[in-house]
């Protein structure tokens, strides 16, 4: 999911809007080039060193059971300085994350950033199933700390898929629908010019004509680009 804010006042965090982006392997690298200030964080990233880790990792970035009120407070705290910091590093004036455990984060980001917005792609479970398996079969080797099957690989993409689905689902109607648009990964792929104007409406986002230059030159690039899906 990514996760954008927009800049109100001069490095003002606690007033702006973000926007939330999501899932793994959505298609989502097709919004992130327009415009907006991009920042992936490192957090769900320790997955690949640790692979057999990955259930407790994504449990703990959900906060079930593993945070209590003081340490949930002093993350909120950090992922607000961390923001404060990726806008005025990059002298923009709207932080977009893309970050997979914020899709199950819904509730605890509403209660940051009221007005957030969220773009949910939905695809295919087995293309999204067959692209991650190709990412971690070619991340994995020359990171993992630890010893993982492809059984295991196989079993972590399908419970964590699972997981992160039903907590969208069951978080999302917390999200006020002027603030949220779901859109297919098809149609993204086979119009994305329009699929990215409809968002920039749907969400109330300006300078579209601006970003729009940058749209159709990445989109030019990925004319190149050849999905690969295996099994």
């Amino acid at each position: 999911m990514v996760l954008a804010v927009r800049r109100k006042k001069q490095h003002a965090v606690r007033r702006a809007i973000p926007a939330f982006i999501n899932l793994w392997r959505d298609g989502s690298f097709m919004v992130e080039e327009h415009g907006l200030e991009v920042m992936r964080e490192m957090q769900d990233y320790d997955v690949y060193i640790k692979p057999k880790d990955i259930w407790l990792d994504l449990s703990y970035a959900h906060y079930e059971g593993f945070l209590d009120s003081e340490q949930l407070r002093k993350w909120k705290s950090s992922y607000k300085l961390l923001i404060k910091k990726a806008i005025k590093n990059t002298k923009g004036n709207r932080y977009l994350s893309k970050n997979p455990p914020n899709t199950g984060r819904i509730k605890v980001l509403l209660e940051m950033f009221p007005d957030a917005k969220f773009i949910h792609i939905h695809r295919n479970p087995i293309e999204v199933f067959l692209s991650t398996q190709n990412f971690y079969n070619k991340m994995l080797p020359p990171l993992q700390l630890q010893s993982i099957s492809k059984e295991e690989i196989d079993l972590n993409i399908q419970r964590v898929y699972k997981k992160i689905m039903s907590d969208y689902l069951n978080q999302k109607e917390l999200i006020p629908s002027k603030n949220l648009i779901e859109v297919s990964y098809d149609e993204l792929e086979e119009n994305p010019t329009a699929i990215l104007n409809r968002i920039y409406e749907t969400l109330n986002f300006d300078n579209y004509d601006l970003a729009s230059k940058n749209f159709e030159n990445y989109i030019d690039k990925l004319k190149s680009y050849k999905k690969i899906l295996t099994r």
